[in-house]
């Protein structure tokens, strides 16, 4: 009806081989049944549980159990990546990339619900930054850092993260709206507004996710950046966690570790990924070879997933650091960049949105007591 139709988020993406044009409607016109679901593939409409998988997927957890969003999307490809001889009635299809496509799907559905309505949007005047925790500063304060080359030597053992935000990766098509507000709750949660209701995010979780995604990437790319030390650390391993580090030294090093090791368990870090800060080299180090360990009896992890996620856990900020608002805008900018903003690596959520007919429900409120008494 004419009220969904004002709440409908456009599709409009494209890749070398595959483009999408179509709707998605908001969460809060979520339906009861599957009945407003249309796909088609070069114009010939199509069923393909896969693909409605994929875009259920992109809402996660904004849907309520039982609920099941309306949308209607256009898919166009070249003729030889696809086999439309499956059915009879060839309404079922066959890509010859399906995880491709489905992996396509699902990412520019949730682009288009992020940037529609459920990312938070910000005033034009943000600029880009990087931020992190020095080592001896306060834990309820968190300051933007100078460039990595101008950072001096630091000591202590408090860990650090240098968050870059890079507004290049943006996704096209997103709007700023001037009214955006954040607002921190205990040094641990951040809330924001959004079109129909309120944004959680929890801050340590959302930079797990981050790290963790990042860490995968520079791993798959075996180029992670490193930020040399100004003087090489000395660390004294046990036999068994030098052991594991040697088997690891392909991964450390396309993080950003650069580090040799001696016969007598001595552990010589020159440099260490610049996502992390020099100062806290032995309990990083340490923490993510203990966090490893730990994983290792998860058996659905591969060793790549493991220590990225090991980097991701160890590596985040704890709740307590006081963020201030740019701080605070750069981390869920990021946390919507990431492919699944929704979960950290383990799974638990990163955020959850409260509606405003949520709202009302838990005040008992009814669309009669917003009338003003004559």
């Amino acid at each position: 009806g004419t009220e969904v139709s004002q709440h409908l988020v456009l599709i409009n993406e494209s890749m070398s081989y595959i483009s999408a044009v179509g709707f998605l409607a908001h969460p809060e016109h979520a339906k009861k049944s599957r009945k407003d679901q249309y796909l088609f593939v070069n114009d010939r409409p199509i069923k393909s549980p896969s693909l409605n998988h994929a875009i259920r997927s992109a809402y996660d957890t904004l849907l309520p159990e039982g609920r099941h969003p309306a949308y209607v999307l256009f898919l166009n490809l070249s003729p030889k990546h696809v086999d439309v001889n499956v059915h009879p009635a060839k309404t079922e299809v066959r890509f010859d990339d399906d995880r491709g496509v489905y992996n396509f799907v699902q990412s520019i559905s949730r682009r288009a619900l992020g940037i529609a309505d459920l990312i938070p949007q910000y005033p034009s005047g943000a600029s880009s930054l990087s931020f992190q925790r020095g080592a001896n500063e306060s834990s309820t304060s968190w300051k933007p850092p100078p460039r990595v080359d101008e950072l001096p030597p630091v000591q202590g053992e408090q860990s650090t993260i240098v968050y870059d935000i890079d507004r290049s990766r943006t996704p096209s098509g997103a709007t700023l709206d001037v009214e955006g507000f954040l607002w921190q709750l205990q040094d641990h949660y951040i809330l924001t507004q959004l079109h129909n209701g309120i944004l959680v995010v929890d801050q340590q979780a959302a930079h797990q996710r981050i790290l963790f995604e990042r860490a995968l990437a520079d791993i798959q790319a075996g180029i992670g950046l490193s930020q040399q030390l100004l003087f090489p650390q000395l660390i004294c391993l046990n036999q068994g966690d030098c052991e594991l580090l040697r088997e690891l030294s392909p991964l450390a090093m396309a993080l950003g570790f650069d580090y040799s090791i001696s016969e007598n368990r001595t552990v010589t870090v020159r440099g260490v990924p610049s996502d992390l800060q020099a100062g806290a080299e032995k309990r990083i180090l340490q923490s993510v070879l203990d966090e490893y360990k730990a994983n290792s009896e998860l058996k659905h992890l591969s060793i790549q997933e493991n220590m990225a996620r090991s980097i991701a856990v160890r590596g985040a900020i704890y709740p307590g650091v006081k963020l201030n608002e740019e701080e605070m805008r750069t981390m869920i900018d990021r946390l919507f960049q990431c492919e699944d903003p929704y979960r950290t690596p383990s799974g638990n959520p990163t955020l959850i949105r409260l509606t405003y007919d949520e709202l009302k429900q838990r005040f008992n409120r009814r669309a009669v007591d917003h009338e003003e008494p004559d």
